[in-house]
């Protein structure tokens, strides 16, 4: 199935190219805010990145998550 949560009893996620400066902490500090399987496996596939521990990170429900960067 496409999700993989058959074939390898979970979700994964697949890294694809490099993100922009300034880009990787944002994301590591969003999702790690959040326990919903998509954020997990997010960031289980992260290298080992700074957190901004300044954000404000919110969760919509049925939308995402959202946090405003200075």
């Amino acid at each position: 199935d496409k999700t993989g949560t058959v074939t390898f009893g979970g979700l994964r996620a697949l890294a694809h190219g490099e993100l922009p400066d300034g880009v990787l902490p944002v994301l590591a500090t969003m999702v790690a805010s959040n326990n919903h399987p998509v954020s997990q496996a997010v960031l289980a596939t992260l290298p080992q990145a700074p957190f901004r521990t300044e954000l404000v990170v919110e969760e919509l429900p049925g939308q995402g998550l959202q946090a405003v960067v200075d």
